[in-house]
């Protein structure tokens, strides 16, 4: 702690092509090609975003903006959830969950299939003081989840590579496209991620192939350009 400004002078003046995270006594420096190892892969970190703080585990997708622009443009893209019922879905750190319960929505429920990642929304519900607000549930996709929803967002995989998972990002996406009819309400809306480092065609292909009611929201950042689509019921 001491030495803490000196030592990110030091960096911010001698580091070139790496990127580093502050982590209290721990400065952790990696190559700009290891970037996508730090979205999963990671030591536990303090992290703040739109003025919500988090503690973000390893093993648990990170929203951080320097590593991926997605959650950052989802919350800037979400629309007024006062007195709506939303879902989280893939809810990670809970950073939406969180979101929408400071913005006075009536019903959150934020669901993963990542035990640890539950825990870490959990421990970040109290960090954050809205752990009465936000009902917590283990559930692979729509599995374990009957009710319907005003408003659902989707942060899903987007890169195989990325996930140590047993089936293609590809594969989830369809059967969120395909069951997410069944869970939302008349004049909901659904938000789901996207990226052009993985290619959107199959996305757009099934969306046209369900006949849903959608537009694309983007913008360029990070040499990528990133999708939020919202889809109308």
């Amino acid at each position: 702690q001491e030495h803490k400004e000196e030592m990110i002078k030091y960096y911010e003046k001698n580091i070139t092509e790496k990127e580093f995270i502050i982590n209290q006594k721990l400065i952790l420096v990696y190559k700009e090609s290891d970037k996508w190892k730090m979205l999963i892969n990671h030591p536990d970190y303090e992290l703040t975003l739109k003025g919500i703080n988090l503690i973000v585990r390893d093993k648990v997708f990170t929203p951080d903006p320097k590593i991926t622009y997605s959650s950052s443009f989802l919350l800037k893209n979400i629309p007024n959830v006062e007195n709506k019922s939303v879902l989280d879905l893939g809810c990670g750190t809970g950073v939406l969950a969180i979101h929408c319960a400071l913005n006075n929505a009536k019903e959150v429920l934020a669901v993963d299939n990542n035990n640890i990642a539950l825990e870490n929304t959990k421990f970040n519900l109290k960090k954050n003081k809205v752990e009465n607000k936000v009902q917590v549930r283990e559930s692979k996709i729509f599995s374990n989840v009957a009710e319907k929803f005003d408003i659902i967002t989707a942060n899903l995989p987007i890169l195989d590579e990325v996930w140590e998972i047993d089936t293609s990002t590809e594969n989830i996406v369809r059967e969120f496209l395909t069951k997410c009819k069944e869970h939302i309400k008349e004049h909901g809306k659904v938000y789901l991620t996207w990226a052009s480092f993985a290619d959107i065609s199959p996305v757009r292909n099934l969306l046209k192939e369900l006949s849903y009611n959608y537009r694309e929201i983007t913008e360029e950042k990070m040499g990528f350009t990133w999708y939020v689509i919202e889809i109308s019921f």
